[in-house]
C-alpha cells in the first residue's frame, strides 16, 4: 500500500455513497434508539447512548439531501477531534483505499454535500463526497449556537 493512502469506509446515506476515513470511526453498530431532542439544528436526530456515553445522532440523509431518512439502520460511531457522534446511515460497505489523487476538491454547484464533506472521490463509477468529522461537527456546533441549543 501507498504510504499516503488511506482506507475509507463506504456506506449509504440518502441513497448516495459516501466515504469517510477509518481513522475517523471508532465502531460500527446496528440501529441504536435515539431520543429526540427538542430545538436541535437541522440533521440532529436526536442523542444516542452508547452504553453510558451520550452521543448526538446525526441524521446523515438529512444533512447530505436535506430529507430526514425513515430507513437509517446503521449507526458509525465517528470522532471529531475528540467527541464522537453517531452517524446514521442505511448500510456499510466495504473498506476501501484510496490514494490522494483520487481524492478531488468538491465541485461547485455540488448538492448540498458542503455541509459535511469538502472533498469527493471517484470509485466504481460514483462520485461520493468524502465526509470530514471536523468541519460536520463545526457546522453542527455553528448551527446549535445560532439555534441557541446544543448537539
Amino acid at each position: 500500500m501507498n504510504d499516503t493512502a488511506a482506507q475509507y469506509l463506504v456506506f449509504t446515506a440518502g441513497g448516495i455513497a459516501c466515504a469517510i476515513a477509518v481513522s475517523a470511526v471508532r465502531e460500527v453498530a446496528r440501529e441504536l434508539p435515539f431520543a429526540p431532542v427538542p430545538a436541535a439544528p437541522r440533521g440532529v436526530a436526536g442523542i444516542v447512548n452508547l452504553r453510558g456515553h451520550v452521543l448526538p445522532a446525526l441524521d446523515m440523509a438529512c444533512l447530505l439531501e436535506g430529507t430526514a431518512s425513515s430507513s437509517a439502520a446503521m449507526n458509525i460511531i465517528a470522532d471529531a477531534g475528540g467527541t464522537f457522534y453517531s452517524l446514521l446511515v442505511e448500510t456499510c460497505g466495504d473498506v476501501v483505499i484510496f490514494a490522494p489523487e483520487k481524492l478531488e476538491p468538491l465541485p461547485a454547484g455540488a448538492p448540498k454535500w458542503g455541509f459535511a464533506a469538502q472533498k469527493i472521490c471517484r470509485h466504481e463509477n460514483r462520485i461520493m463526497p468524502v465526509i470530514d468529522m471536523k468541519r460536520l461537527a463545526d457546522k453542527i456546533a455553528a448551527a446549535a449556537q445560532r439555534q441557541g441549543s446544543a448537539p
